[in-house]
């Protein structure tokens, strides 16, 4: 009896001080709460003057352009060159003092999605109109190039022009793009390097944008039990019997080569400057896409 009422008061006193010990310590309360990270810096506003030795001071017009534009006809020397300094004659009335832009023939673009051709302008020299007539006589200031009889002439060229500063922005395009051409020509290019894109102000490409590089992944043919040749190195019955047979031949994932920032947009076509690579940066690379 006695030691049953121990018992009792013994379980009293437990539970009384278990609660009191829980009383003297603090509260603490969970609940969930959004995790914040803090924000990226946001890309900074990119000088023209710092990637101007660069940038190409080319054009990309249609073809019929060329025919609407005064010509370079001759100058005050027998020679059929011309650069810095020397005196050349244009076959139109040009207002005195005008700024100059002499441009030389490049290539032709044909547009895959519209086969229209656009045609690229080189800029070859820089002049200044000292006399106009109807035959206007100019002073060449710059020359990038040997200026040539038949040589285009632009005046006020505020196509050249880009703004002070550009606004980089990652950007995607409603179609990929493509690298048709390089402005060195190169097969393969890499950081700083500017090529041209098969898309421009109408397809919705503007100034500033960034926009990602992927490369197609190289095709492979099986051409024995265990044996693997890239089609490139392979010979050409490897390539004939990887064409009449699909089985036998694999193609690599495309895989991201780099980045470039668009900073020249015409019509159809725009220039875009290499700002990270990768891999190899190649014509027929897409661009813009993901």
């Amino acid at each position: 009896m006695k030691g049953g009422a121990f018992f009792t008061l013994f379980i009293y006193l437990s539970g009384f001080l278990f609660v009191g010990s829980l009383l003297s310590k603090p509260l603490m309360t969970l609940e969930p709460k959004v995790r914040v990270i803090p924000k990226q810096m946001p890309i900074s506003v990119l000088d023209l003057a710092l990637i101007r030795p660069y940038l190409s001071q080319n054009l990309i017009v249609s073809p019929s352009w060329l025919d609407t534009q005064f010509l370079v006809i001759g100058s005050d020397e027998p020679s059929a060159l011309f650069r810095e300094n020397d005196i050349i004659y244009i076959d139109g009335v040009l207002p005195k003092g005008a700024l100059l832009g002499i441009y030389q023939q490049g290539r032709e673009f044909v547009l895959s999605y519209s086969k229209q051709v656009e045609q690229e302008v080189i800029l070859a020299a820089s002049g200044l109109v000292i006399e106009s007539d109807s035959i206007s006589t100019v002073k060449v200031l710059s020359s990038f190039r040997e200026i040539q009889l038949g040589d285009v002439i632009l005046v006020h060229p505020s196509s050249v022009t880009m703004p002070s500063y550009f606004i980089p922005k990652v950007s995607k395009l409603n179609s990929p793009a493509v690298i048709i051409a390089s402005e060195t020509k190169m097969t393969a290019m890499g950081m700083m390097d500017v090529v041209y894109l098969d898309q421009g102000r109408l397809q919705g490409v503007m100034e500033g944008h960034l926009l990602s590089i992927f490369a197609e992944g190289e095709p492979a043919t099986l051409i024995g039990k265990g044996q693997v040749v890239r089609l490139h190195e392979g010979t050409a019955y490897d390539k004939m019997m990887a064409s009449y047979d699909w089985d036998r031949t694999f193609v690599m994932p495309r895989f991201y080569a780099g980045q470039l920032m668009i900073f020249k947009v015409f019509e159809n076509m725009s220039f875009g400057i290499i700002i990270e690579n990768q891999k190899p940066i190649r014509v027929g690379d897409s661009v813009g896409d993901r």
